[in-house]
């Protein structure tokens, strides 16, 4: 029988990721047509795999292969990626020293923790800072960006301490971009109040941590358990798996250097919650089902049977990660509401949020009262687009059954406890 052409993209991205010989990849690569050709290049972009993907073909001499056009694409991309992944380094640098001299306690979290498994950085495409602090260090850490000069003309400086109890319900993280052109995330948890009404992973990320020594200076970064269950959540639950295809190369990475230390079986039990735990197991059955091996993934899935994903979810998610590169969330955008108790005030705060959430969202570096007015009326308008789905999400909210809760089967699946 014919393979599907979406088994031929995984093939041919698991010999670029997994460096195998050319032959295999240029056998399947002409033996596709020009449209998933050109699906193919896409993925790779989309996914931030040019690097990669460059590389593979240098060291296999295969440049000849594919379109000059996509060459130059590609290359450009890669180029653009070394030379961000070296600002945000030296940027890094800076504002560690000024959070240290305040007395902060920053943790850096995903690209920056895992880029110290490359030999080569310019391979691990680094897109911004994500840095966990404790709760009441988020407004010291904006003010000392602040008072350094190093937040960007574009983001606004009028966050005010009084404000941030709105931006803790709404978002994990407080978004900043720098005078550099780099976005900094401080964030006081790490998993979204959306996915969680509680973060179960916050206070051992903070208690648990490794120095490291990171272009000489001294970073703070989770421990080993801790950034792969990071990468696994953030893969299959905060992300959905959208274009994050070089999660795929991470955990390649990671388990390569790790091989004799990585328990997956502690890994998958360090948490009690059940629907991290079944995050867990959703990502390295995608992981695995893409070619990167887990070890002893057959003895791990069978003594964790019940927290494996179904056929049809885990069919659900590879649709995901291969998709063209569509957002990918909850496809009724009320359902982020079900934790709240006060729905009616969620409801409320969505149309009409404070003015420090205005003033962030839509970037208002002048909050005069005409600005703050063409804001809220941007945001009553995004609002009013999203109604056709309130009948949807009170429909599904008053039906008796867990079922009825989530817009589709993997939504489903991660929140059922049953």
């Amino acid at each position: 029988m014919k393979e599907s052409v979406d088994s031929v993209l995984r093939y041919l991205i698991w010999i670029v990721l997994n460096n195998k010989e050319g032959k295999l990849f240029s056998e399947k690569f002409l033996d596709i047509d020009k449209k998933y050709k050109n699906r193919f290049h896409k993925l790779i972009v989309l996914n931030k795999l040019s690097p990669i993907f460059i590389k593979y073909l240098k060291d296999k001499n295969l440049l000849n292969l594919i379109d000059y056009a996509y060459f130059e694409i590609h290359q450009k991309e890669a180029l653009r990626f070394q030379m961000q992944s070296l600002a945000i380094i030296k940027e890094v640098k800076v504002i560690n020293e000024i959070f240290l001299s305040k007395g902060l306690s920053p943790i850096y979290l995903k690209g920056i923790a895992i880029l110290k498994e490359y030999t080569d950085i310019s391979l691990r495409p680094l897109a911004d800072i994500d840095i966990l602090f404790r709760k009441s260090e988020i407004f010291k850490a904006y003010q000392a960006l602040c008072e350094n000069n190093l937040i960007s003309r574009h983001r606004t400086k009028n966050i005010k301490e009084k404000d941030l109890e709105y931006f803790y319900k709404n978002s994990h993280h407080l978004s900043i971009l720098t005078t550099n052109n780099i976005l900094i995330e401080l964030h006081h948890r790490v998993t979204a109040p959306r996915d969680f009404l509680h973060c179960p992973l916050t206070s051992d990320f903070l208690k648990t941590n490794e120095s490291i020594n990171f272009y000489g200076s001294k970073l703070n970064i989770p421990s080993l358990e801790n950034i792969i269950i990071n990468q696994l959540v953030h893969f299959s639950i905060q992300s959905r798996f959208n274009k994050l295809l070089r999660t795929l190369n991470d955990l390649n990475r990671i388990q390569t250097n790790y091989i004799d230390y990585i328990d997956w079986g502690k890994i998958i039990s360090k948490y009690d919650d059940q629907k991290i735990k079944k995050g867990i197991c959703l990502s390295l059955e995608i992981i695995n089902s893409n070619g990167i091996l887990i070890r002893d993934f057959s003895y791990i899935k069978a003594r964790f049977n019940k927290l494996f994903p179904t056929e049809t979810v885990t069919k659900e998610a590879q649709h995901k990660l291969f998709d063209k590169g569509e957002e990918l969330q909850y496809l009724n955008p009320y359902m982020k509401f079900y934790h709240r108790k006060d729905k009616f005030k969620a409801f409320y705060e969505a149309f009409f949020p404070n003015k420090a959430w205005i003033i962030y969202v839509y970037n208002l570096t002048e909050p005069n009262g005409a600005n703050l007015l063409l804001g809220y009326l941007k945001n009553f308008i995004k609002q009013l687009q999203k109604i056709i789905f309130l009948p949807s999400y009170l429909f599904q909210f008053f039906q008796i059954g867990r079922n009825k809760k989530y817009s589709n089967s993997l939504d489903f699946w991660l929140n059922d406890n049953s």
